[in-house]
């Protein structure tokens, strides 16, 4: 999957979230079990350290989360670090952004996905 493949907004999502990590993006494409839907997730190798990569959703903003700011839907994205050895961490990502938006989970800024790794 590459950056062309994503919509206006998104591209500009993924170039933000490139700038912020500080280092070379690559995009994921993670199918729903059902395959009724789907989303892409960004990945930053050796950001912030040597040993470390970073991840974000691209498209998941575009969900809404229960939260307005007056007229206007709010939607987020998820970001976050791990060891680069830790391989679990990606499918654990896709699966909070697939509760977001299949709305099992109430969602927010720091919100917690509980019971979501056993």
């Amino acid at each position: 999957m590459t950056p062309s493949s994503l919509t206006e907004e998104n591209r500009n999502i993924y170039r933000a979230v490139e700038k912020a990590f500080g280092g070379k993006a690559f995009l994921t494409y993670h199918p729903d079990t059902d395959a009724a839907d789907s989303l892409s997730l960004l990945t930053v190798k050796n950001r912030p350290t040597a040993d470390v990569n970073s991840y974000a959703t691209v498209g998941l903003s575009a969900r809404f989360i229960g939260a307005a700011i007056g007229s206007i839907p709010l939607g987020v994205e998820i970001v976050g670090a791990a060891r680069r050895d830790y391989l679990d961490f990606v499918p654990v990502l896709a699966d909070c952004a697939l509760c977001v938006i299949h709305g099992g989970v109430r969602f927010h800024p720091g919100a917690i996905f509980k019971d979501l790794v056993s």
